[in-house]
Formats: C-alpha cells, sequence, structure tokens
C-alpha cells in the first residue's frame, strides 16, 4: 500500500496467541488500494489501528477472524473494525493465470466518521450505529452491491473525487438491514464491554458527551460506570475522555495548520484556557510551542 508509513511491527500475545500489530501513521484521512498480490504475500495475522473494508475480487481461502477460521471466496465484501485481529489466506489454486490474488481495500481512520459527524450532524446517527460494530461485518443483497460499485467506482477517481463515495460508503456500512456479523474474540463480558466503551469515547470524543449518555448506553447506572472505567483504564471518566481528546488534539497540531483553538473546539473541550491548562499539564508546553517543536524536529534535511 501506498499513503502511509509502517511505524512498528512487534509480536504481542492475544488470547494466547500470536498476532502481529500494525501501527501505521496516515497522512490522509483514507486509503484506497487496489492491488494485484501473490497469495503469498498477503499480510499475515494482525490488527491495526484503522476501520479496513475489504472486497475479494479474485480468489478464495480460508480467513482467521479472531479466534475463528472461516472459508471465504471472491466477491464478499467484509468491514473489520480497529483493533481486530485478522488475515488473509489465499488458496494458490484461486490465484489467476499469473498467479495473483485480486482484491479492493479500503482503510480509514477511527476517527474519520466523528470528524465527519462534527461538520455533518445528520451523520450522528451513522458514527453512533458504526461505533457499535465491535466484530466484522460481513454485507449481502443489494446493500453488499452498492458497496462494490462505490469500490470499484473510485479506482478512476483521485483522492478528492472519492470522498462523496466514502459518505455514501460510511451510510450504507452503518446500516444492518443486510448484514451479518460474523468472528469472534472469545472476550469475557467484562473485555467486551471495554471495547465498546472504548468504540464509543473514539467516535463521540469531540460532543459534550457525558456519564449519563455513556451509562445509558453501556447499560449501566452511572456509579457502576465510574468503577468500570476506573478498572481497565486507570483512570476516572473525564479523566479518560480528557485524554482521548489531547491525544487527538496532539495529533491535528502536527498535522493541519488549523489554529489551536478551533482544534480545542474539534476535540471536545468547551473552554480554552481548560484546554491550555490540561495541555500544558499533559506534554509540559503549551499548544503552540509543541507544534512548533514538531515542525523544528520535522524540517526537511537540507
Amino acid at each position: 500500500m501506498q499513503n502511509y508509513h509502517v511505524i512498528i511491527i512487534v509480536e504481542l500475545p492475544i488470547f494466547t496467541k500470536h498476532y502481529t500489530i500494525f501501527a501505521f501513521c496516515m497522512e490522509k484521512a483514507f486509503i484506497y488500494d487496489n492491488v494485484w498480490l501473490t497469495p503469498s504475500q498477503q499480510i499475515p495475522i494482525h490488527t491495526q489501528n484503522e476501520w479496513e473494508l475489504s472486497y475479494v475480487i479474485h480468489g478464495k481461502g480460508t480467513r482467521i477472524l479472531g479466534d475463528e477460521r472461516q472459508a471465504f471466496r471472491e466477491g464478499e465484501v467484509l468491514l473489520i473494525p480497529p483493533h481486530f485481529p485478522h488475515g488473509w489466506f489465499f488458496d494458490k489454486d484461486s490465484a489467476d493465470d499469473n498467479g495473483l490474488i485480486h482484491n479492493i481495500t479500503l482503510l480509514f481512520a477511527s476517527d474519520l466518521p466523528a470528524r465527519l459527524s462534527s461538520v455533518f450532524p445528520e451523520l450522528t446517527t451513522v458514527v453512533n450505529n458504526l461505533s457499535a460494530i465491535s466484530v466484522p461485518r460481513r454485507y449481502v443483497g443489494k446493500t453488499c452491491d452498492e458497496i462494490i460499485k462505490s469500490l470499484v467506482e473510485m479506482q478512476t477517481l483521485d483522492s478528492a473525487k472519492r470522498l462523496p463515495l466514502i459518505l455514501h460508503l460510511l451510510i450504507f456500512l452503518s446500516e444492518n438491514a443486510e448484514s451479518e456479523d460474523i468472528g469472534d474474540r472469545l472476550m469475557n463480558k467484562s473485555i467486551r464491554n471495554a471495547e465498546r466503551f472504548r468504540i464509543y469515547c473514539e467516535c463521540n470524543f469531540y460532543r459534550n458527551i457525558g456519564l449519563e449518555e455513556i451509562a445509558a448506553y453501556m447499560k449501566m447506572n452511572k456509579s457502576a460506570l465510574c468503577r468500570f472505567v476506573k478498572k481497565h483504564t486507570g483512570q476516572t471518566f473525564t479523566g479518560y475522555i480528557n485524554s482521548l481528546r489531547l491525544e487527538k488534539a496532539a495529533l491535528l497540531l502536527t498535522s493541519t495548520t488549523d489554529p489551536a483553538c478551533d482544534i480545542a473546539y474539534d476535540c471536545g473541550f468547551a473552554s480554552i484556557p481548560y484546554f491550555h491548562r490540561l495541555f500544558s499539564r499533559r506534554y509540559g508546553i503549551s499548544p503552540c510551542k509543541y507544534r512548533k517543536n514538531y515542525y523544528f524536529n520535522h524540517q526537511p534535511l537540507s
């Protein structure tokens, strides 16, 4: 794939197995990849920080989703949520006459839906539906056909012209009518709930979300939710949300030229002084100095 850099590849034991974790520094909000590969060139079992939409055009084989092993065939469309272990293993005899398999993969940043809905409130329901997806989802019927049509149409377009189709896809991906959840992490209820909490916060951090809203979403009372968050994150609820917002703000400071005050509001902070105080406490310097230091240390060599 192009347009991103692999930062780290490590082996980490998850559920008594070893998965490769790929951390990407995405230079764009989404990456469209239309590739022909030999079966041996497919990435092994791994997790990643982004959403992955995969369309198998030519080839078949076995895929691993969490702790499940399943057969797959060409024509299938699958959405894989962030941080979900998965891998594709194509049969050699399913390759074409040149020994290649063919698939389209669309990666988009985990917070892309949230960013879009901050601009277009009409997408709030779409974002909430996506945030509820915690296991891979396979699309069938007319929904699958529409997704394939959009993915194929993107082949001849540049990134800017793909944006309307991205919006179109997000709407279809959030709908449940013609889809089924597949894959299993063999998680216990507590771990499953921790993942649901993390994804919901990731998709809604830019809003003024509070204990009452998330408690209702998690089907807990507020006291139970506070204990739950402390147990799984080591932080208070407010501390966790603020940490997430600060991480997003730091990323935007180094990847955009937006004023720091605009970034603060975009990341869910209602008070600029409060944002500056928390940011300085977390990073040891002000947001403006953080940005200046980043650009000073990343100047191109002359």
